[in-house]
């Protein structure tokens, strides 16, 4: 307990407490930009961090970690168009609520539910890293099987009232995703010889082309009819019923969140995809998913940024990265002479509470930035259409 006070006295130093500020910032702003994931905000950031100390190098990369996966959200929830590959599934019910005339709202559940997410994540990071880990690391190819039919079913359960569209749209995905060298056997499939399709079909793009473009289209077509409506953003915390019901859904979609999260590769997109169809599943009226559902946008922050403190358990304890974003911390930790892993505790348990300390503090900073700059972001939805 006395290494976890000392690191958040560290954590609140001036210098450290500005940095992790900014850190967020940045990232809240490159998540919401669609294109600019959480993974290349934290690789063009990396290269700064290598002159910096330790501590302040890897706490940024921290911070914009956390901001850029919630800030895919903002995109999602006022334009439709997810941020983040994260942030799919928040698009669902973030995006409904907004064209309802409540983008404030929507705003609001997202930031409170990524910050209970981070804040959980970063408690279990913090006290069962190693169990945790353990349990990540038992994942075989029998496992990850399991995994991959688990979200294939999911796509029935999202597909809402048409299930052959939903599976035939599911088919499509598998098939991009069967496109370029195969990572295993190294056999070529469906790039017809074209270079730039060999190393497979990237998912920003995709869901750039599957979430941007379409409404692109329909603000032209809109352009000249009745001027968008001005929505005036007068409240941002949902009442005390709302909260009450989404409460639930919230702790358990940062469980999963959390546990999807360590497994290595499954990453922030997966665990908001399968928390949102539990929550579906175990919600009172799943029938609202998709329409405008507080819990729906609940389920999918929660769990998305959950995998945040959970992606680092795998790296902190086992020296094992849990996606592309902690794989490029991986490189940062080295570049200053340390290497994640089970001595890493031992050897420098101060430096790895401080980070905990780190995470915790960036989830508050999250939250305050995303609650008190809600009105601004909801503002997007007064651009005219013609722009």
């Amino acid at each position: 307990m006395s290494l976890l006070m000392e690191g958040f006295s560290v954590v609140m130093e001036l210098n450290i407490l500005l940095l992790l500020a900014g850190a967020v910032l940045l990232g809240i702003v490159a998540g919401a930009m669609p294109g600019i994931s959480a993974t290349m905000g934290v690789a063009l950031l990396s290269p700064l961090t290598f002159t910096m100390e330790p501590l302040a190098g890897i706490l940024s990369l921290v911070g914009v970690y956390c901001g850029a996966v919630y800030g895919g959200s903002l995109s999602a929830i006022l334009l439709g168009i997810p941020g983040t590959p994260g942030a799919v599934a928040t698009t669902l019910d973030g995006y409904a609520m907004s064209k309802q005339g409540k983008p404030g709202i929507a705003l609001g559940i997202a930031t409170l539910s990524s910050f209970l997410g981070g804040i959980l994540s970063a408690a279990a990071l913090m006290l069962l890293s190693y169990p945790i880990a353990d349990f990540a690391l038992a994942f075989g190819p029998r496992e990850y099987l399991a995994l991959a039919v688990f979200a294939l079913t999911a796509m029935a359960a999202l597909s809402g009232g048409s299930f052959l569209k939903g599976m035939f749209a599911g088919f499509i995905g598998l098939f991009l995703a069967g496109i370029g060298i195969d990572e295993t056997y190294g056999v070529s499939r469906y790039h017809f010889g074209y270079v730039l399709l060999m190393g497979g079909v990237s998912f920003i793009p995709v869901t750039i082309g599957l979430f941007a473009i379409p409404e692109t289209l329909l603000s032209i077509e809109r352009i000249g009819r009745a001027p968008r409506r001005a929505l005036r953003v007068n409240r941002i915390i949902p009442g005390r019923s709302v909260l009450a019901r989404i409460l639930p859904a919230q702790l358990r979609s940062s469980v999963i969140g959390t546990i999807v999260g360590a497994v290595p590769g499954a990453g922030s997109d997966v665990a908001a995809i399968v928390g949102y169809s539990q929550g579906k599943h175990m919600s009172r009226q799943p029938e609202l998913f998709g329409t405008g559902s507080p819990e729906g946008i609940a389920c999918a922050e929660s769990a998305n940024n959950a995998a945040t403190g959970g992606s680092l358990i795998p790296l902190l304890t086992l020296g094992i990265p849990g996606g592309a974003v902690t794989a490029i911390m991986l490189g940062t930790f080295m570049t200053h002479g340390l290497q994640p892993g089970p001595l890493l505790l031992h050897n420098n348990a101060p430096l790895v509470y401080q980070i905990f300390a780190g995470v915790f503090v960036a989830n508050i900073l999250l939250l305050v930035f995303g609650l008190s700059g809600a009105k601004l972001f909801a503002r997007v939805l007064q651009i005219p259409e013609s722009i």
